[in-house]
């Protein structure tokens, strides 16, 4: 005997529970019976405690009450976290939850139902320790405690001795337009994951000056593009109209993301190139 386990408001999540007391008692009683041992079973699974002991008629062994973990369905958008620690969400049974679910003893002397290779936490952000000049950053096996182990789980620590951030991308295609680019010298200072860019500071008059009579004349002007709009470019003058000789342009690697940061402003950068201005 089957029975469709959403006609009696449990949206699936105790689906396994109520199907094995309706495999008990299918051969021990009428179907009236079992419909109204359903509906008992139902009403105590949304008080989230189960008691089983009014199937003492018809079952004689084994435990007659059992709690089992609620309310696994992930918290709906604002919520600023889906699930809470150290569970993520998930698709079980073809229905999002927030697991991985515990083995259930209770029920199955069969293995838990486990993410291939585990399921491991996101990667802390990398940091030094004391005097050591390596980068380094942790992860944790979620679903161990759950049953699951990862694969290679000495896997858990990533060293670097370079800064980890990623390499800055070429996007002379995007910055270029009308003018044309210098190459880039980036100096990269790995204990400090900093980096230096040495601007040419020219002398211009085919782009509009910091001030209102539109005239200057000397100008640095970089051109950088973003992760999150990589089909543009946002320009900016390094220096003001009247600096003089060369400029330095220092980055700082964001420890999380492991893009460049521009200092000046903060924005996370996949690349950018100097102008070429002269003519």
């Amino acid at each position: 005997m089957y029975v469709r386990m959403e006609e009696f408001g449990v949206n699936g999540q105790l689906q396994k529970y109520v199907q094995i007391s309706v495999d008990h008692v299918q051969n021990y009683s009428t179907q009236e019976n079992v419909f109204r041992i359903i509906f008992r079973i139902v009403h105590a699974c949304k008080k989230h405690s189960v008691d089983f002991s009014f199937l003492k008629d018809f079952i004689s062994s084994g435990e007659s009450s059992r709690y089992i973990l609620c309310n696994t369905q992930p918290c709906a958008y604002p919520a600023q976290r889906a699930c809470c620690i150290p569970y993520v969400p998930m698709l079980i049974n073809k229905t999002m939850t927030c697991g991985p679910l515990p083995k259930d003893t209770g029920v199955s002397s069969e293995s838990p139902c486990c993410p291939k290779g585990g399921l491991w936490s996101e990667w802390t952000g990398f940091a030094q320790y004391g005097s050591d000049k390596t980068w380094k950053r942790t992860r944790k096996c979620l679903s161990e405690e759950m049953g699951c182990p990862c694969t290679n789980p000495s896997q858990n620590v990533e060293t670097s001795t370079k800064c980890p951030c990623r390499d800055m991308q070429d996007v002379k295609e995007v910055t270029t337009r009308n003018n044309g680019v210098y190459d880039r010298n980036l100096v990269i200072d790995d204990p400090s994951c900093l980096a230096y860019q040495t601007m040419r500071v020219e002398d211009t008059a085919t782009i509009y000056s910091c001030n209102g009579w539109k005239f200057y004349s000397k100008a640095t002007v970089m051109r950088f593009v973003t992760p999150q709009v990589p089909t543009d470019y946002t320009e900016v003058r390094v220096s003001d109209c009247s600096s003089t000789g060369p400029q330095r342009v220092t980055f700082y690697c964001d420890l999380k993301t492991l893009y460049w940061r521009i200092d000046f402003d903060n924005s996370e950068i996949l690349g950018f190139h100097q102008l070429y201005l002269k003519h």
